[in-house]
């Protein structure tokens, strides 16, 4: 009986590669740039929002984020808040003001784990949920123009207890800057559980950002269980907290295909060039009451200019008469991980030597724009690389989603990407690595 044996290949074993690049990635440190910011924007200065007492020394009172600053690292959100917002694709930056206000730690805390949150106005949740209904699945373009409506103004919030057992024990003593005692300190009033008798708080805050971010403790966390708002003093909130949820969920909703192919969402940000850049800033109104009404004379007015001052000097070094701004911002950069934990309240001391309340740069003047083509160039070549090893083409580098992030991480979640590459894709990273270094060094 004979066996049919086929002959031995006359060629190499076959080799199946196995190599995964990991670059682990975490969010640049936040700029000293944005408690100035928020300063000179919000009615109560650089008071907390909650207890509307004074910040002499810079260190018991924080500046928070409505949204956490981390979940940047969260691809699918951020694009998914981005497009239902009516935006540009890489454009929402959690450190801008409006996200931003300053807090008493404790408070701080407690408002990052969901114990409380504040409420926006009725109207405003109506007016919001309405526009959104009227774009259907498109982009936002409809409910951006509503929400442009709210741009810098005074909003008013109100603080709505949601964990009883942390906040019996810490009652509010509410500071009044009218009187004061013989020593010039502020003189408090204390509140107790659930803080009904609080007023009204005043804020710069923008109403998307607060809504943003009570609606993900709600549907993304377990901050805020179901059962949380049965109790009996939040039964006036129904109506309130039905329709944050409404809009928190749709603009969670990770995209489709389609949706991330928007010609509307992929368009590039326009740039305009000049000296100066003037942009609108509220009043700061550091003398009176937080609750209190405009000043004398204001006549209800909340809104000053402030001009932006640029370097002229590295301008004129880049052969131009007056640096680039972005109409639209950027998301927060990320950066190398290098495995060291950065403190909370660490902040990257940009090269501005005077903070002249006139002249606190917007978000995106705080970059050398120079530097933006370079970074682009360098991410594009590694993409090219890539793409010719793997024989195929390579999605965005996509953070993990990350369910923890109310709070600033000090351990950022790594970014992985799969290769069939071994030598090739390795130098290429190594380069990135090193190009942004050298870029990082130079900014500072």
């Amino acid at each position: 009986m004979e066996i049919s044996v086929k002959p031995t290949p006359n060629e190499r074993i076959g080799i199946i590669s196995t190599v995964t690049v990991v670059v682990k990635c975490k969010l640049v440190r936040r700029s000293v740039l944005i408690g100035k910011r928020v300063q000179i924007t919000a009615p109560s200065s650089n008071r907390c929002i909650v207890t509307n007492r004074r910040n002499p020394g810079g260190v018991s009172i924080h500046v928070c984020h409505a949204f956490g600053r981390a979940l940047s690292l969260n691809d699918d959100i951020m694009s998914s808040v981005e497009y239902n917002w009516g935006m540009i694709v890489n454009t929402l930056n959690l450190d801008t003001r409006y996200n931003c206000f300053f807090c008493d730690s404790v408070f701080h805390a407690m408002f990052d784990n969901g114990s409380w949150c504040l409420m926006p106005e009725r109207r405003v949740l109506t007016r919001y949920e309405s526009a959104m209904m009227k774009d259907g699945p498109q982009h936002g373009a409809i409910l951006a123009a509503e929400m442009s409506k709210d741009d810098d103004k005074v909003h008013k919030y109100t603080l709505v207890c949601l964990n009883p057992t942390r906040l019996k024990n810490t009652p509010i003593h509410l500071c009044d800057n009218k009187k004061l005692d013989r020593d010039g300190s502020q003189t408090t009033k204390k509140l107790a559980f659930p803080f009904t008798d609080l007023p009204k708080i005043r804020s710069h805050l923008h109403p998307k950002f607060v809504i943003l971010s009570l609606g993900y403790q709600l549907l993304r966390t377990k901050h805020i269980p179901a059962s949380a708002l049965d109790q009996p003093h939040l039964a006036q909130y129904d109506v309130d907290f039905t329709a944050v949820t409404s809009l928190a969920d749709r603009w969670l909703q990770k995209l489709t295909d389609k949706e991330k192919s928007d010609p509307e969402f992929n368009k590039k940000a326009s740039r305009t060039n000049g000296k100066t850049s003037t942009h609108m800033v509220l009043r700061s109104q550091s003398n009176n009451d937080l609750r209190g009404t405009a000043a004398k004379g204001s006549k209800g007015k909340t809104l000053r200019k402030a001009t932006t001052t640029v370097d002229l000097k590295k301008a004129a070094a880049r052969g131009r008469t007056g640096a680039g701004k972005a109409k639209n911002t950027k998301r927060i950069e990320y950066v190398e991980d290098n495995g060291e934990e950065d403190d909370e309240e660490e902040l990257d001391e940009i090269n501005y030597e005077d903070f002249n309340p006139s002249h606190i740069p917007d978000t995106d003047d705080e970059e050398d724009d120079s530097r933006d083509d370079d970074r682009k160039t360098a991410w594009v070549a590694y993409r090219a690389t890539r793409k010719r090893a793997a024989g195929r083409s390579l999605d965005r580098v996509t953070p993990p989603p990350s369910q923890s992030s109310r709070t600033h991480s000090t351990q950022a979640p790594s970014i992985h990407a799969e290769s069939s590459t071994q030598a090739s894709t390795s130098a290429a990273a190594e380069s990135l690595v090193r190009r942004s270094k050298r870029l990082r060094i130079e900014r500072e």
